[in-house]
């Protein structure tokens, strides 16, 4: 044990968030939750709106969807990572500016239906709405990742049920509405203000438990504290460069939308008789994509504490970390894919309707990508807390290349563009897997014991 002094006081010192409110369980309900909310935003619309009404609301959510994936999840990760780190101060800022300035093509085209012009095919409405989610994204990105950095996973987990049913509440309220444009507002507000009522409830919580914690706080600035002898990270690595990490988690984001998005525009593009068969391919993979939804509450637990962990120095509880998170994600991905093939009858009937053939050999080639896409995405968490955030970068952006070429040359059958994710999905697992071990011994080992010479 050491005295704190002036010098500590100020420097960026790790959390431990083993010990956080919390763990899996919390972030996992919550993300299910938000999924089926999001189902039931989706399932809506045609009923509610119409074919063409319809139209609008996918693109929209798609539009929005792609913003907080490829935007807001990397600003969130940037968050999670320098809170458990003990560098949250300029992050924060850095990140909130970021997303601010991302939002500006989509006022973009907000402005340009108002003046007349077709985007997409959207009305001003569902662009204004847009925009507002956007915006209630850039709010809650960094309020989520500042309770994951510190571990606690169960206002994370309690936030993401607040977002759920908001957005339930939202859809029901468009069910109750007499005439379609009532109801395409309603739904509009349902992609959005759920987040933004979400984020008010998260401020309101730090608020209150800031005034809780004051008096604490302001004691134990005026005294002499025991703290154990960690060694605080230096100066260079506190001051590392905010742009390449989060432009690092950006790129990694876009990259995984690129594996999982397109393959429906090459089918859809390889014969004037395959609209009907990228539909059905997207019913099916999203069918088989669900274990997915499980694994968002595993990922940001996991982040925060590798983040945590390597900058306590501790290597070998990040090789731990990191194999038996690549282990866990996928073993239950592959047993929940297992268990949607088994059932994929009955599944993709109430998904697609009647019509869904589909062979079992592609969807079982759909559930170990799935299951090979978690365990990468695990790693990838483990050496972004690493701080080797381009490295993993440079190797999605490679898989994307690689799937993105496979699915030229093969992606115009369902059999054809399913291989290519696969080879694709696979080539950027084993990668990763080369590449963790060499993150992990970037990070100096201050954790273990002395070797006696």
């Amino acid at each position: 044990m050491r005295t704190m002094t002036a010098e500590d006081a100020t420097a960026p010192v790790a959390r431990d968030t083993s010990g956080g409110s919390g763990g899996f369980s919390g972030p996992t309900i919550g993300f299910l939750a938000v999924g089926a909310s999001a189902f039931a935003l989706l399932a809506s619309g045609p009923r509610l709106l119409g074919t063409e009404g319809y139209s609008q609301l996918a693109v929209a959510w798609s539009i929005l969807t792609i913003y907080a994936s490829g935007i807001g999840v990397p600003g969130e990760q940037a968050v999670v990572h320098a809170v458990a780190a003990g560098t949250r101060h300029s992050v924060e800022l850095h990140v909130r500016n970021r997303m601010m300035l991302a939002v500006l093509p989509l006022v973009a085209g907000l402005l340009a239906a108002l003046f007349g012009l077709d985007l997409f095919g959207l009305d001003p409405m569902w662009w204004a709405f847009i925009v507002l989610g956007a915006l209630s994204w850039a709010m809650l990105a960094v309020v989520r990742g500042e309770l994951a950095g510190a571990g606690d996973f169960n206002d994370y987990g309690a936030a993401l049920i607040v977002e759920a049913i908001s957005r339930v509440a939202v859809i029901g309220l468009a069910w109750a509405a007499s005439g379609p444009m009532v109801a395409a507002v309603l739904l509009a507000a349902a992609m959005g203000l759920p987040n933004a009522g979400a984020a008010a409830w998260l401020y309101w919580r730090r608020h209150r438990l800031r005034q809780g914690d004051s008096l604490q706080g302001r004691r134990e600035d005026l005294e002499l504290v025991e703290v154990p002898a960690i060694v605080p990270m230096s100066a260079v690595e506190a001051e590392a460069p905010r742009a390449t990490q989060l432009g690092s988690l950006t790129a990694i984001a876009l990259a995984m939308q690129v594996i999982l998005t397109t393959a429906p525009l090459w089918l859809a593009a390889g014969s004037p008789t395959d609209a009907a068969t990228a539909g059905l391919y997207v019913s099916a993979s999203s069918y088989m994509r669900v274990p997915l939804l499980a694994t968002g509450g595993a990922l940001a637990v996991i982040l925060s504490r590798a983040s945590s962990t390597a900058a306590q120095g501790d290597r070998r509880g990040l090789t731990r970390l990191a194999w038996r998170s690549a282990a866990g994600l996928a073993g239950s991905t592959a047993a929940l894919g297992a268990l949607l093939v088994a059932f994929s009858g009955l599944g993709l009937t109430l998904i697609y309707g009647e019509g869904a053939d589909i062979g079992v050999l592609v969807l079982v080639a759909m559930a170990v990508t799935v299951a090979l896409f978690s365990m990468g995405y695990g790693m990838t968490q483990v050496s972004v807390g690493c701080r080797d955030g381009r490295r993993v970068a440079w190797i999605w952006v490679g898989g994307a290349a690689v799937t993105t070429a496979l699915l030229a040359l093969m992606g115009s059958t369902i059999d054809g563009a399913t291989l290519a994710l696969l080879i694709g999905v696979t080539a950027t697992a084993v990668a990763l897997a080369i590449v963790v071990p060499a993150s992990i011994r970037s990070v100096p080992d201050t954790a273990s014991p002395p070797r006696d010479v």
